[in-house]
């Protein structure tokens, strides 16, 4: 099997002079011996890259495939993410905010509407009733 390495691939090393290998894609984290640190980073660069015939041990090898630093050489990792957010989106759910109106006496630093006044026409807060009641929505209303 031909191996490339990430895309996602992000090398950090420490100030002791090993380092850790993290896959953006696959959230796997590896932390690496100063002599294995040099190597791998050296063998997974430039990211894509096909990885050369035995540049890294093969105890190695299912280590780095299975956290996603090394994938099939026609791996298209674009399209595994793109997969993955079409499946995380199925299962998600849709949340539906109404805001009557600007009016709040709460201050939080964080929101957005602080300095905001006004308050949703008659006609909005209908169509606000009728997309929240809508049979294609699975909806539960808080209060």
């Amino acid at each position: 099997m031909q191996w490339k390495s990430s895309r996602y691939n992000h090398f950090m090393a420490t100030r002791e002079g090993s380092g850790v290998l993290y896959n953006g894609r696959t959230g796997a984290i590896l932390e690496l011996s100063h002599n294995l640190f040099g190597a791998v980073s050296s063998a997974l660069r430039p990211a894509g890259s096909p990885l050369p015939a035995q540049a890294l041990s093969p105890q190695l090898l299912p280590h780095l495939a299975g956290g996603g630093f090394l994938v099939e050489e026609t791996c298209d990792e674009l399209a595994l993410i793109e997969a993955q957010y079409q499946q995380e989106r199925k299962r998600s759910q849709f949340l539906l905010t109404i805001l009557p109106t600007f009016a709040c006496n709460l201050v939080c630093e964080y929101c957005f509407v602080s300095k905001k006044h006004g308050i949703m026409s008659a006609e909005v807060q209908g169509s606000c009733f009728v997309l929240s009641s809508s049979t294609s929505l699975r909806t539960t209303v808080r209060a």
